[in-house]
């Protein structure tokens, strides 16, 4: 994934996000610090393995982003996703927020029981989500 990209799914690339110039400095200000952070973050070492199933699982949660910024688009609220759907995304977003709250931290790398659990799910995951995006995309009828 880039970055640009990143940034255009979180903040649509709008512009109009701000009320006024000072919450937009404020905003960009506290963002700057974070990435900060993460690029000292980035400068400790870390395992291939665990680099990479934080990779994917960003990836799995930015394609849930993607997804909810379509039905947002759409004018498609969460109530009326069909209750299957709607249980797979919450599924899926649980996941993510429960994996990457554990790689969050690479001074406390997890343990290699999770490590084998989210590799496994990763393989479960991922035929759901390619399902998910068909389902949303191309079969609700919506357009």
């Amino acid at each position: 994934y880039k970055i640009e990209s990143v940034f255009h799914l979180l903040f649509g690339g709008e512009g109009k996000l701000f009320l006024d110039r000072a919450q937009h400095d404020a905003f960009y200000q506290q963002l700057r610090q974070l990435l900060y952070r993460i690029c000292d973050d980035l400068k400790l070492p870390e395992s291939r393995v665990v680099s990479d199933l934080r990779a994917r699982t960003v990836e799995v949660k930015l394609s849930l982003i993607s997804i909810l910024r379509f039905l947002e688009s759409q004018s498609v609220g969460l109530e009326d996703l069909p209750e299957e759907l709607l249980e797979q995304v919450i599924d899926l977003d649980a996941f993510c927020k429960e994996t990457l709250s554990r790689f969050a931290f690479r001074e406390e790398p997890p343990d290699l029981k999770f490590i084998r659990d989210a590799r496994l799910a990763l393989k479960i995951i991922l035929p759901h989500l390619d399902q998910l995006e068909e389902e949303v995309y191309y079969r609700l009828g919506f357009y």
